[in-house]
């Protein structure tokens, strides 16, 4: 039998920083115990990502103007690039802002990173003194996909497991040694940050609880999107062998204490949102007395789901610690991949389904650089394609953006590369290398012809536009052009030619596949020989080396693997290349 791998806390408080994930792709919580309770923070995808009156790329889409002057901006910003070239030695180039106004004090908080990502509650289980100073162990076990916390003192134990089942459901079984040792769950809601706009102020939200029986309560959250509309989601909690009283409303919280209960009870909670259900409080209660009558239901899928995607993407390697980061990596990918979703275009995001504890500025939606490629990485070899296509959907629900931004930002056809942050043209040709490595694992023709294809065609159009030829040189060349959290605004960054260059040879190669003949292609085969070399330091400490443009000092503290993009995932340099290279 093959040996299961677990992440273990004895005797151990965990906190949130090391909380342990458990979630079905879109509903998911942590687990920490901290202070000798167990908190439990749930997210669902349809309730963090929804901060505003326009989510959905279709809907974003929709509220932008009509372009009337395409390209401008692009001028703007390359005239006041050229306007602020800088000293010889200066690594910085500024391009959006007029140069004495660069470095002005600014004010406190950045609005665009501070938006609240609202959580779907949390659960505090609350124990009997009994219990106070017991041991206590927290444990994971990754290919059952649940957690187990152990307290024991004496002759008094308590015993929860947790899962998350496909039904959107958190489900917990809890076994006593006696009644009572599970004293009180309180349902929990952080205040979530206000935001100011025009005059008012949205963000904030408001929560009512109504207890239906005594084994049920319904919370339902309001909080407002905008000084135009709020949006609704009501959670049921029931209780299956024990029963409760709301002891206590403080803001808003609520103290669950449970008056009878038998040695082995259930604690089940569920959401339901204004995306799929119009009357969120009925929709939520009819939900879960279903989920409690049909519990034996959902451990079974649960149970039969985990074991067939193990049987598919486990590996026995040597390095036993490699082998438990990879496991885990590929069950935690699955529990926030955002499949099967309404919220594709954000795919697992940045941190995944639970960066959820406030404050937290950055939020965790989808990032077009190594962030979230870094998180669908191991795929490829995994055998999970079904969480490769997870990407390429995000990817492709932002097309109908950037070919809006490609014409508004810089009037050209095709595809923006760099949507959503202009001039990060590396961005778009990075992220289309996935939709490539799809098709070469997946040999899935339709795929290639239906949804990839059509997207490397229109990504080289927009290249041939931004990389512009120099007689001189008799090379192609892009300015300004930016290296991704790294700078300064420069010609020709390493990751930029390194991405569009491989962008440029799968397309070739897929148009053989497909046995295609369009007339940009020549145009691709005419200009793929005349990148530019990759910039190289003087020699110094460390020798000659890769800098990420050549506009940048030799001495630039490197932030962002740009550099990596020769080597890995393009390829074009490896153990076989030249002594200097190397």
């Amino acid at each position: 039998m093959k040996v299961k791998h677990f992440i273990t806390f004895d005797n151990q408080e965990n906190h949130w920083d090391n909380a342990l994930p458990l979630g079905n792709g879109v509903f998911g919580c942590m687990l920490f115990y901290e202070r000798e309770k167990l908190h439990m923070p749930m997210n669902h995808y349809e309730v963090y990502y929804n901060i505003s009156d326009t989510v959905l790329p279709d809907d974003i889409l929709a509220s932008l103007p009509e372009c009337e002057n395409p390209g401008a901006l692009h001028k703007k910003y390359h005239s006041r690039a050229v306007a602020n070239t800088p000293p010889d030695g200066e690594p910085h180039c500024l391009y959006r802002t007029d140069r004495e106004l660069a470095f002005r004090e600014k004010e406190f908080g950045i609005a665009e990173l501070s938006n609240t990502y609202p959580q779907t509650g949390e659960l505090i289980f609350s124990f009997s003194e009994k219990l106070k100073a017991s041991a206590h162990k927290l444990s994971l076990c990754v290919e059952d996909a649940a957690t187990n916390l152990d307290i024991t003192s004496n002759e008094d134990s308590v015993k929860i497991k947790t899962i998350v089942s496909r039904e959107d459901c958190i489900i917990n079984e809890v076994s006593q040694s006696e009644s009572g040792l599970l004293d009180e769950i309180t349902v929990f809601f952080p205040t979530y940050r206000e935001t100011k706009s025009n005059g008012s102020t949205f963000g904030a939200n408001s929560v009512t609880y109504e207890q239906q029986d005594e084994h049920t309560v319904v919370y339902t959250v309001t909080y407002a999107l905008s000084d135009k509309r709020s949006f609704t989601f009501s959670g049921g909690l029931k209780l299956s062998g024990a029963t409760f009283e709301i002891s206590e409303i403080s803001g808003n919280s609520a103290v669950l204490k449970i008056k009878e209960a038998q040695t082995d009870f259930s604690v089940l909670t569920g959401i339901c949102t204004e995306w799929k259900y119009e009357n969120t409080k009925a929709s939520a209660l009819l939900k879960i007395n279903e989920f409690t009558n049909h519990k034996k239901t959902l451990m079974t899928e649960h149970e039969k789901y985990w074991k067939e995607f193990f049987a598919r993407s486990s590996i026995s390697i040597p390095d036993k610690f490699l082998e438990k980061v990879y496991i885990i990596n590929q069950y935690a990918l699955d529990c926030c991949s955002g499949r099967d979703g309404i919220m594709k275009h954000h795919a697992c995001g940045l941190n995944g389904l639970w960066a959820i504890r406030h404050p937290n500025i950055w939020g965790s939606m989808w990032y077009w650089d190594v962030n979230i490629q870094a998180a669908f990485a191991g795929v490829f070899s995994s055998n999970r394609l079904e969480l490769a296509k997870v990407f390429s959907d995000g990817l492709l629900s932002y097309q109908k953006l950037a070919e809006y931004s490609a014409n508004a930002v810089h009037g050209l056809p095709g595809v923006a590369s760099d949507y959503p942050y202009d001039f990060y043209y590396s961005c778009w040709m990075w992220c289309a290398q996935y939709l490539w490595f799809l098709y070469e694992y997946s040999l899935d023709k339709e795929y290639l012809k239906s949804d990839a294809y059509p997207l490397f065609l229109k990504l080289c159009e927009f290249a041939l536009g931004i990389f512009e030829y120099d007689e001189s040189t008799d090379t192609y060349n892009v300015y300004p052009d930016i290296s991704p959290e790294q700078g300064p605004l420069a010609h020709n960054t390493v990751i930029t030619v390194a991405c569009t260059k491989y962008l440029f040879k799968f397309t070739l190669e897929a148009a053989k596949v497909l046995g295609d003949t369009t007339a940009i292609l020549e145009k691709i085969k005419k200009v793929l020989p005349k990148f530019p070399e990759y910039p190289i330091t003087s020699s110094g400490k460390y020798g000659m080396r890769f800098k990420d443009s050549f506009d940048a000092p030799d001495n630039l503290w490197l932030r962002h693997p740009s550099l990596l993009m020769p080597v890995f995932p393009v390829g074009e340099f490896d153990m076989s290349s030249d002594d200097n290279t190397q």
